[in-house]
C-alpha cells in the first residue's frame, strides 16, 4: 500500500479584499454612532459638527469626535459659573427651565423656559450635570462593534479564499 501526501496549498491571501470588507463595517458603524451623536443634538439650534475617524494600524478603530465647545459643556457638564451680560445692560431670562436633554439619556427634546421674566446684571449658575453621551454610545455599541467587526472578518476571510 502506498500513500501519498499532498500538501495543502490554501490560495493567496488577497488582503485588499480583506481590508476592503473590514473598512466596509467600519464606516458603517462610524456612521450608526455618528447618528447616536447627532440625535444627542436634534431639538438644538446650535448643531455641532461631528467627525467620524477611522484606523486599522493597532486593530480596527471607529471615533467619532467634535471639537465643539457647546457639545463639551452638555457632555462633560459644568461647574458653578458666574454669567455677565455681553452687549447688553442686564441679562433677560425666565424663572423656570427644562433642559433639551437628561443624564442618562440620547434623547434631545424641545426643553422649554417658563414663568416670570427676570432681568439681573449677573448671574451664578450653578453649573450643568453631565450627560456623558459620550459613555453612554461607547456602552451601546462596544459589543456591537465587536460582533460587527466578527461577522466582517469571517465574510473577508472567505471572499479572500480562507474562510474554514
Amino acid at each position: 500500500m502506498v500513500v501519498v501526501w499532498k500538501p495543502i496549498k490554501p490560495k493567496r491571501f488577497q488582503d485588499q479584499v480583506f481590508r476592503a470588507i473590514i473598512m466596509a463595517a467600519m464606516k458603517q458603524t462610524g456612521a450608526d454612532i455618528k447618528r447616536d451623536f447627532e440625535q444627542t443634538t436634534a431639538t438644538w439650534k446650535h448643531k455641532p459638527e461631528f467627525e467620524i475617524l477611522l484606523g486599522i494600524e493597532r486593530g480596527a478603530e471607529v471615533m467619532v469626535s467634535t471639537d465643539d465647545e457647546i457639545y463639551r459643556w452638555v457632555n462633560d457638564g459644568t461647574e458653578e459659573h458666574i454669567i455677565l451680560p455681553v452687549n447688553a445692560k442686564a441679562l433677560r431670562f425666565r424663572e423656570g427651565f427644562i433642559p433639551k436633554t437628561r443624564p442618562g439619556t440620547l434623547i434631545s427634546t424641545e426643553g422649554a423656559s417658563f414663568g416670570r421674566v427676570l432681568f439681573r446684571a449677573g448671574v451664578i449658575h450653578p453649573g450643568t450635570k453631565a450627560r456623558d453621551f459620550e459613555k453612554q454610545i461607547y456602552k451601546k455599541w462596544q459589543p456591537r462593534f465587536r460582533r460587527r467587526m466578527e461577522q466582517a472578518m469571517k465574510q473577508a476571510a472567505k471572499a479572500s479564499g480562507h474562510a474554514m
